[in-house]
């Protein structure tokens, strides 16, 4: 694997990319993740004899890479680039494991469960840009796995709440230094959650805007590319402007290991009586992070969040209502137990 990046950190010039992309075997699954990215670099790239820095568009641990203008997961901590340009059956494996894994939660007790994958970012701008090429074995065993959830009593949500977006949303969007979505994205998300649930409810007049996402955990990558912006205007997170709920338990900042945090949230001015229990890793994140828990908190009686993706092997909870989340590169991870 070393090898080819080796070779790709030597390019000094932009004709020297294109010969090498040229170079680059499309049935080599490796060659082809790479491959992808440089297609999307090309058209925005200038003069054949202009200066190439290669830093500038991975990064030396290859857990980063620009796709189009735009910063994503490339390689991570579990080959992220590969495992999603894999063949129907490695995939239909991880959904079978799923499925297992919803039955062995739905077995805990009588309540409503959403089960939850949050897309990458590339795959996100994928589906906006109608590059169904590259996004067609997740959408079928997405859609297998839609089928089995609902057929068990349970709601699914994964990229669905892009039906809700009007045609002008750009991949163009997605151009800041940040691994995580968008605030609208996330909103679009917790509506889905509360449809799920068959929660219908109206949220008052100006329940929320969307503001700079600064300050807020913003730019997971904003160091590990050359140049890299080290903050961005575009990166935007929703803000309750009447957010009552009160942390009763667990601590403000992100604890290290990640493990480690867990919050529970009161709200005296809820939207719904009820208590809501979140598994889930950075994209529900602690509230100070305004993502799903963030959320979540404002609109439930109680709010509990516990860093445990999908509730680990064994999970307990009280609450009326669970979610159970996990980033979507995560789900090709290893597994023991479902």
């Amino acid at each position: 694997m070393q090898n080819i990046f080796d070779e790709f950190k030597t390019i000094a010039s932009i004709a020297q990319l294109r010969l090498f992309n040229e170079k680059l075997d499309n049935d080599l699954v490796l060659d082809r993740a790479l491959k992808v990215k440089i297609d999307s670099w090309l058209p925005f790239l200038g003069d054949p004899s202009e200066m190439f820095v290669p830093e500038r568009f991975i990064s030396d641990d290859l857990t980063v890479a620009i796709y189009g203008q735009s910063p994503v997961v490339f390689l991570g901590t579990n080959n992220w680039a590969i495992n999603r340009l894999h063949s129907h059956d490695p995939f239909e494996d991880r959904i079978d494991f799923y499925k297992k894994r919803v039955k062995r939660v739905m077995a805990q007790g009588q309540r409503k469960y959403c089960f939850l994958f949050v897309p990458e970012k590339d795959f996100l701008m994928d589906k906006i840009a109608r590059n169904f090429d590259r996004t067609q074995i997740v959408d079928a065993g997405m859609a297998d796995f839609r089928r089995f959830c609902t057929e068990a009593g349970a709601s699914f949500v994964f990229d669905d709440f892009l039906e809700t977006y009007p045609d002008w949303v750009s991949v163009d969007d997605y151009n800041y230094y940040d691994s995580h979505l968008l605030g609208r994205d996330y909103v679009a998300i917790v509506r889905k959650i509360l449809t799920g649930f068959d929660l219908r409810i109206e949220l008052p007049q100006a329940f929320f805007s969307i503001v700079s996402g600064l300050g807020y955990g913003y730019g997971d990558f904003k160091n590990r590319l050359l140049d890299g912006r080290k903050s961005d205007p575009r990166y935007m997170l929703p803000q309750i402007n009447k957010h009552g709920a009160i942390l009763t338990a667990g601590n403000t900042d992100l604890e290290s290991p990640l493990s480690k945090n867990h919050q529970i949230f009161k709200n005296e001015t809820y939207i719904i009586d009820a208590k809501i229990a979140i598994f889930g890793d950075s994209h529900s994140s602690i509230s100070a992070q305004r993502r799903l828990t963030y959320l979540l908190s404002s609109i439930f009686r109680v709010c509990e969040f516990t860093w445990k993706p999908w509730g680990g092997p064994e999970f307990k909870t009280d609450a009326d209502y669970v979610v159970m989340e996990m980033s979507q590169r995560f789900m090709y991870g290893a597994r023991n137990n479902p």
